[in-house]
């Protein structure tokens, strides 16, 4: 920051020439140093572009001067002639205080939703937003700013409003974002055109205070935390698509497992899910012992399903003729009774005349009706 003051020695020490070189990028309003100096009558005031000089006397506003070269006399400061009542032109020193404000347009400052936007979606009902960006302004209306917004502070910088525009952007982005009703999951692609309905929304809050708000860009709208396990969770449902199928595809999926330990829960488990999907192939109905209704496709699970998971259980010969045991796996002599590791008893898996397989429990093989 840089001005300059010519100064004499004419009935005392006396401005002659009144300028501000802006050397910051962040000074909106400069208070020009008189040091208690009078300004000599016929002084050039120098404005530069994006500049405006605004004259205060013991607090009232005077004139206004706009980017040029002025000559302070009479004629042209009318305002501040009538505030200091000089009917018939000054031709003595005066005092005034000169504030310079800055026009141009400041931009990258950041806006962001400090807390969550409460917004209604038709698919998710009440959720959760957050959002960030940038925005950029300018003074449009230096009397207005002055009063509005600095007051007789002798220098306001962009850091001392910051606070008070991004609260003001963030609350007319969330009036914006709840009247225009878009899908929670279709924000990501309106960001353009969002942020052009802003800059519009915004125009009248900023203009009550002087300014502009002359660019706004979005870069993230995105759900809080906890709102996208949600959608995470109704995500993976979608890419599951058919229930149905689904579930098929799980038992299937789970019956080498249990083939593995057919003796065990998932065993079993896996005999009756097996059991209940061949049922719902059949129709028909039927009446059980106890009089009951039943449908035969129950029955058909309970018999095809029972048959052909014990078929899968089955225990099997080994190379040397040997089977499995039922409850720990373990690799017995053919014709062994009792596990040799768990003390299981072990029923016979193969009729010894024959070599049919066997089920558990039945005492004569179905095929040649050898006693077992």
């Amino acid at each position: 920051m840089a001005q300059r003051a010519r100064e004499g020695l004419i009935g005392g020490q006396l401005i002659e020439v009144i300028e501000w070189i802006d050397d910051t990028a962040d000074t909106i309003i400069h208070k020009f140093p008189d040091h208690d100096c009078q300004i000599k009558n016929g002084a050039q005031l120098i404005v530069r572009e994006s500049q405006v000089a605004i004259f205060l006397n013991e607090g009232q506003m005077g004139d206004v001067f706009y980017p040029g070269t002025h000559r302070l006399t009479t004629q042209n400061t009318p305002v501040l002639s009538s505030l200091k009542g000089w009917k018939y032109g000054f031709e003595s020193p005066f005092k005034a205080d000169v504030y310079f404000v800055n026009t141009k347009q400041f931009v990258g400052f950041r806006w962001g939703t400090g807390n969550p936007i409460l917004m209604r979606d038709e698919e998710f009902g009440i959720v959760r937003l957050r959002s960030f960006g940038n925005f950029a302004f300018r003074v449009t209306d230096a009397p207005k700013f002055f009063w509005e917004i600095a007051g007789t502070n002798p220098t306001v910088t962009t850091e001392s409003v910051h606070s008070y525009l991004r609260s003001m952007v963030v609350s007319v982005f969330a009036d914006m974002l709840a009247n225009e009703r878009i899908p929670a999951l279709d924000l990501s692609t309106k960001y353009l055109e969002l942020s052009r309905i802003m800059l519009d929304a915004a125009q009248e809050r900023f203009r009550e205070a002087g300014l502009l708000l002359s660019g706004f860009t979005i870069e993230s709208i995105a759900l809080t935390e906890d709102v996208e396990k949600h959608v995470d969770k109704r995500s993976s449902m979608s890419v599951i698509g058919n229930l149905n199928n689904y579930t098929k595809f799980q038992v299937a999926d789970s019956i080498p497992e249990a083939m593995a330990n057919p003796g065990g829960v998932a065993g079993m488990g896996a005999g009756f899910a097996l059991g209940q999907e061949i049922a719902k192939a059949l129709g028909g109905s039927l009446v059980s012992q106890s009089g009951a209704e039943i449908q035969p496709n129950q029955a058909a699970a309970a018999a095809v399903g029972a048959a052909a998971f014990q078929q899968l259980a089955m225990p099997q010969k080994s190379s040397e003729g040997a089977v499995i045991c039922l409850s720990c796996n373990t690799s017995l002599p053919a014709g062994a009774a009792f596990c040799i590791s768990c003390g299981q008893k072990v029923a016979p898996a193969f009729c010894m005349k024959c070599g049919e397989s066997l089920i558990p429990g039945a005492r004569f093989c179905m095929k040649c009706g050898e006693k077992l």
